[in-house]
């Protein structure tokens, strides 16, 4: 019998988490799946002495039902939850925690989909409004306003560039905290780098500061950034407060003006194109519209006729 089936879930939870932060998973990531399995293990009882081996498909079924009823969490978190679980699970078969003769095929529950939000073409026209006699607070974060839907950088990945990683000469700025955990390249166009030029210099940054700091010269939380987000958008009579639906919308105007797929996996930071292709299924974008734009026999081809040719009957 394999060692590890000898094991409870609480020491299986602790050798999954070690190797989690040894694989390099951000602390962020490590903190949700700790919420999440207390969660889980809250369900089963008693994990100090519950040996993983007695686990079976039908303590999973269990769970899913427990969840299920759970009315203090929506059908989304109820979906985040079953996903971190469904990695825990296989990762105690791939590892032979759970005996081979036990184990199972791990599913999530269908979930209604949900059609992503993003911020319509009037309320951007109002968010990006130029500010006027405004506090550098809330000049701050119209710039970041204009940074984040520009270039569809996740918040932690904004939060994270320093002045230096950014060049006006090359109009663009290395991204160095990436959830592939792979730097990249961006290119800024020039209408948001003469932003950026002026406001380094109102702010008087140096080049070892974070882009976006506060008052004491210190990153900016993701907490305080979301707060002088929402209050911003609140002033401005915009309902939608959220900061991830400048990265959507990004997308959705990316796709709408023709993007490549590709290429907007590539600027999402998206390990699998399938997650990227959801945005074309959520933003219902035309393709045939898409295709028309470079569509290289309607660029190049002559689609009038420039001569008429008749045709003779063979006798």
């Amino acid at each position: 019998m394999p060692k590890n089936c000898n094991k409870t879930f609480s020491q299986a939870r602790a050798d999954f988490l070690m190797e989690k932060k040894g694989e390099g998973l951000s602390a962020a990531s490590v903190k949700t799946y700790k919420q999440h399995l207390s969660y889980f293990f809250n369900c089963l009882g008693d994990c100090e002495i519950i040996p993983v081996k007695d686990f079976t498909k039908d303590d999973y079924i269990f769970f899913l039902n427990f969840i299920k009823g759970d009315e203090e969490k929506n059908e989304r978190t109820q979906q985040s939850y079953c996903r971190t679980i469904r990695v825990f699970l296989n990762w105690l078969m791939e590892n032979e925690y759970i005996v081979k003769e036990k184990c199972f095929k791990v599913t999530l529950p269908k979930a209604q989909k949900q059609i992503k939000s993003t911020y319509t073409d009037e309320e951007l026209g109002e968010l990006l409004k130029d500010p006027r006699h405004c506090s550098y607070s809330v000049y701050q974060t119209w710039i970041f306003i204009n940074f984040a839907i520009g270039t569809g950088l996740r918040l932690s990945s904004i939060l994270a560039i320093q002045v230096k990683d950014y060049s006006p000469q090359e109009q663009t700025v290395i991204v160095n905290t990436t959830k592939s955990k792979q730097a990249q390249t961006r290119h800024l166009n020039p209408e948001l780098c003469n932003l950026l030029n002026e406001y380094i210099s109102i702010f008087e940054l140096n080049s070892v500061d974070y882009l976006f700091c506060g008052s004491s010269g210190k990153q900016i939380t993701v907490r305080g950034m979301q707060e002088n987000v929402k209050r911003y958008n609140k002033n401005h009579g915009i309902e939608k407060t959220s900061i991830h639906l400048f990265r959507h919308t990004f997308a959705r105007k990316f796709l709408e003006n023709g993007g490549n797929i590709v290429d907007l996996q590539r600027l999402l930071d998206h390990s699998n194109i399938s997650t990227t292709m959801e945005y074309i299924k959520d933003y219902s974008i035309d393709i045939g519209k898409v295709q028309e734009v470079f569509n290289p026999q309607v660029a190049y081809g002559n689609t009038k006729r420039t001569k008429q040719f008749n045709r003779k009957k063979k006798m």
